[in-house]
């Protein structure tokens, strides 16, 4: 099925060592496959997995209908450095 012009957005707060982001890696990268935008929100325990070793060459690979912020009271918490955001200001 194709899936272009849909949105899906997907939350994560859990570290990278749980379960959820290897589900959240097969289920955004299935709908990046069928040409939908994604837009990953990382906060809490999640920023990291941005420069973990499993995920990061995931997310340096993802094509650009993919958006990955991170929150920044969250990436200020565990010394990470906030990516821009397609959000506006005040939401952060």
């Amino acid at each position: 099925m194709d899936l272009a012009r849909r949105k899906l957005g997907i939350m994560l707060s859990t570290n990278p060592e749980h379960p959820n982001l290897h589900t959240l890696i097969q289920l955004s990268g299935t709908a990046l496959e069928r040409r939908a935008d994604v837009y990953l929100y990382l906060i809490d325990d999640a920023v990291s997995a941005r420069t973990d070793p499993r995920s990061k060459s995931w997310f340096s690979a993802a094509p650009s209908s993919l958006s990955a912020p991170t929150a920044a009271s969250g990436a200020a918490s565990r010394s990470a450095t906030r990516t821009p955001s397609p959000i506006p200001a005040w939401w952060s």
